[in-house]
C-alpha cells in the first residue's frame, strides 16, 4: 500500500479549513481524494505527484527537442530494441531467413543468442556455411542453444544471460515450441503474455532486438494461436514463397507487414533465395536501388542528407531541424541518417548532429574513432580495424551465463 507523504497531509488539511489557510474558493469539512488531488495539481502538480508514486517520465523535454526516427538493427526489417513476430507455413523459409539476419549481425560484430527447437546443429552449421558467414567469428558472437529447455523456472538466469552477453540480436525457433517447453498454451492469451514476461519482454527492456519465429494454422493468412502474439510484439510479418527454391533453383520469399508500432518499416519486402551458379544466393529483390553519385558512395538522399547538415556549421542541428531543412520523407531520411552515423560522416553530441571533417567508406570499417569503446561482450570498437572477438569460454565462465535452471543455481552465504 502507498502511504501518504506528510506534505499531503498537510495539504489536506489546509484544504479542509483546519488551520485557516483554505484556498479561495474551497469550502471547508472533508475533502474526497479526487478533490484533494485536483487542489495538489492547481498548486504543484510536478513535485507532489512525484512523492506519491515513482517512474514517473517527463514527456516535454523529448517533444521540444524532436522526436527521432527508430534505429534499425537491420535496415527495412529489424528495429533494434524491438520485438518482431515472422510467421509462415511448414518450409517456407523462416529459418533461412533468420540465418541471414543473424550472419548479417555477426557481420557487424554484433552478438547474438539464437534459441533453436526445430533445427539443430548440423542442419544450422550447412546453412551458415552457405550464407557465406565467416566461421572464424561465429564462436564468438553466436550464442547457440539448440536443445535448451527454457521453463518458468528459468527467467532470473535468462535475465543474468542478457546482462553479461548483452546480445544485439536474440531469436526464438519456434515461438510455439518455447511454449509448450514452458507448460503454456499458444491458444490461451494469458499464457502468450506470461511466457512474453518472462522472456521477450526483458529482453526488448535491455535494447535487445527480437525475432520469434512462429507456424500458421491452414489458411496460412495469420499466425497460430491466440491473437494476443500480435499484442505482444511491436513488428509482425508474415513470409510467403511465391516461387520455390532449393539448393539447385533460385525462387523467392515475399516479407508482408502486418503490424509496424513505429509506422517506418515497408509494406514489403522480397528475396531471391536459392542454389544458383554462383552458389546460394539471398538477396534482396524486387527493390528500385539509388545509383550512386560520384567516389564517395553516397546515394543521393544521403548526399542531400549530409549537404543539409553541413550547412548548419559548427553550431550543428537537432533531428527536426535537419530533417525539415533536407525536405526529405522520414524514413527515406532516416535511412539515410543511419548511413552516415554508421559510416562516420556524421557525429551526434548532446542530441545535436554534426558533418564530421574525417570520413569512411562504406566498405571500411563502421563507426566514428569517438566510437571505439570496448563492446560490452568484449569486442573492441569499430574504428581502428575489425572487431576483435573475445574468449566465449572466458567470458561465459566470467559471468556465469550457462543458461541453466534457477534451482542449479549456488545460493550466496550470508
Amino acid at each position: 500500500m502507498i502511504s501518504t507523504p506528510s506534505c499531503v497531509e498537510d495539504r489536506r488539511s489546509r484544504i479542509e479549513g483546519n488551520d485557516g489557510g483554505r484556498p479561495k474558493g474551497m469550502r471547508s469539512g472533508p475533502v474526497k481524494d479526487d478533490e484533494l488531488e485536483t487542489a495538489i495539481y492547481r498548486e504543484n502538480g510536478r513535485n507532489i505527484a512525484d512523492g506519491v508514486l515513482e517512474g514517473r517520465v517527463l514527456l516535454g523535454e523529448a517533444m521540444r527537442g524532436g522526436v527521432e526516427l527508430p534505429e534499425e538493427l537491420e535496415p527495412g526489417l529489424l528495429i533494434r530494441g524491438s520485438v518482431h513476430h515472422l510467421f509462415a507455413g511448414p518450409g517456407v523459409g523462416k529459418t533461412w531467413l533468420a540465418l541471414w539476419l543473424i550472419k548479417n549481425a555477426i557481420g557487424r560484430g554484433q552478438a547474438v543468442a539464437f534459441f533453436d527447437t526445430e533445427n539443430g546443429q548440423r542442419i544450422v552449421s550447412e546453412r551458415l556455411v552457405a550464407l557465406g558467414v565467416d566461421s572464424s567469428q561465429v564462436d564468438a558472437r553466436l550464442f547457440y542453444y539448440p536443445t535448451l529447455s527454457m521453463g518458468l523456472d528459468m527467467p532470473a538466469s535468462f535475465r543474468r544471460f542478457l546482462d553479461a552477453i548483452k546480445p544485439d540480436l536474440v531469436v526464438f525457433d519456434s515461438w510455439l515450441d518455447h511454449l509448450a517447453n514452458a507448460n503454456l498454451s499458444e491458444n490461451e492469451a494469458t499464457d502468450i503474455a506470461t511466457w512474453a514476461a518472462r522472456y521477450s519482454r526483458p529482453a526488448r527492456d535491455r535494447g535487445c532486438t527480437v525475432v520469434l519465429l512462429d507456424h500458421v494454422p491452414h489458411d496460412g493468412k495469420r499466425a497460430r494461436g491466440s491473437t494476443r502474439k500480435k499484442d505482444e510484439v511491436d513488428v509482425q510479418w508474415r513470409l510467403t514463397r511465391p516461387e520455390p527454391f532449393d539448393r539447385q533453383k533460385v525462387g523467392r520469399l515475399v516479407l508482408r507487414r502486418e503490424k509496424d508500432r513505429e509506422a517506418v518499416l515497408p509494406q514489403v519486402v522480397k528475396f531471391e533465395v536459392g542454389g544458383s551458379s554462383d552458389g546460394f544466393v539471398f538477396l534482396h529483390s524486387g527493390e528500385t536501388a539509388e545509383e550512386s553519385q560520384g567516389d564517395n558512395g553516397l546515394t543521393v538522399t544521403q548526399r542531400k542528407a549530409l549537404d543539409a547538415l553541413k550547412t548548419y556549421g559548427e553550431k550543428g542541428a537537432g533531428f527536426v531541424e535537419w530533417h525539415t531543412s533536407c525536405k526529405l520523407a522520414k524514413s527515406t531520411f532516416g535511412d539515410a541518417k543511419q548511413l552516415l552515423e554508421r559510416t562516420g560522416r556524421v557525429e551526434k553530441y548532446e542530441k545535436r548532429y554534426f558533418a564530421a571533417h574525417k570520413t569512411q567508406c562504406p566498405e571500411g570499417p563502421t563507426g566514428h574513432p569517438s566510437d571505439a569503446a570496448e563492446h560490452p561482450n568484449g569486442m573492441s570498437g569499430t574504428s581502428g580495424g575489425p572487431p576483435r572477438p573475445p574468449d566465449r569460454t572466458s567470458v561465459e565462465r566470467a559471468h556465469g551465463t550457462e543458461l541453466v535452471p534457477e534451482k542449479s543455481y549456488p545460493r550466496p552465504v550470508g
